[in-house]
């Protein structure tokens, strides 16, 4: 099935050059002998191929011109926002009681005004959130989430006037025990006498 699919493709091939004016065929009759031969012509071949080059340039330059426009048009209507959006490095974090993460939070816009960021925590959680603080300009900040003793799982909206973005905190307890991990095992006994 390849060779024929293959044999189809060639012969097509032939006959879009014949029809080009690639080659002609041409024969001769002598007596007791007929030749035939194969004419190419490579003045219009080349005169093709030029053809077919200049045009696949031309088309390249218009591509690249309405590659060029449209990303001026894209600059252009992003240049042209108001107001920055938010983005966060990571959208959940696991703490162990004691400890903090830092998250980098992102700003992009046009308008990149002195901000501070505001932290609302999950009520309860006693998460602690510092930090936040956008200079004009600034892009990147970060937020430093701690779970100190006590605190529990719970989410931090941060927001910066209509933006708001949303980080989940996983916190991680250590076990209780149930006696003072600096006794000796077995308990000593101790002996009183009365």
């Amino acid at each position: 099935m390849r060779g024929f699919l293959f044999l189809l493709i060639l012969i097509l091939l032939a006959a879009l050059a014949y029809a080009m004016g690639w080659f002609d065929f041409s024969s001769s009759d002598s007596p007791g002998q007929s030749t035939i031969g194969v004419n190419i012509n490579k003045d219009e071949v080349r005169r093709d191929v030029n053809k077919a080059d200049d045009a696949i340039d031309e088309a390249g330059e218009r591509a690249k011109e309405g590659l060029d426009e449209l990303g001026r048009k894209i600059q252009g209507s992003s240049s042209n926002s108001e107001s920055p959006t938010l983005k966060v490095s990571r959208y959940a974090v696991a703490l162990e009681t004691g400890s903090r993460i830092d998250v980098t939070v992102t700003r992009s816009g046009a308008d990149l005004k002195p901000a501070e960021l505001t932290f609302v925590t999950s009520p309860g959680s006693n998460l602690v959130v510092t930090g936040g603080k956008f200079d004009a300009g600034q892009r990147d900040t970060t937020v430093t989430i701690e779970a100190p003793p006590g605190a529990v799982d719970g989410r931090v909206d941060l927001s910066s006037g209509e933006l708001k973005e949303s980080i989940t905190v996983e916190v991680k307890t250590q076990p209780a025990t149930m006696w003072d991990q600096n006794a000796t095992w077995p308990p000593r006994r101790e002996t009183y006498r009365f």
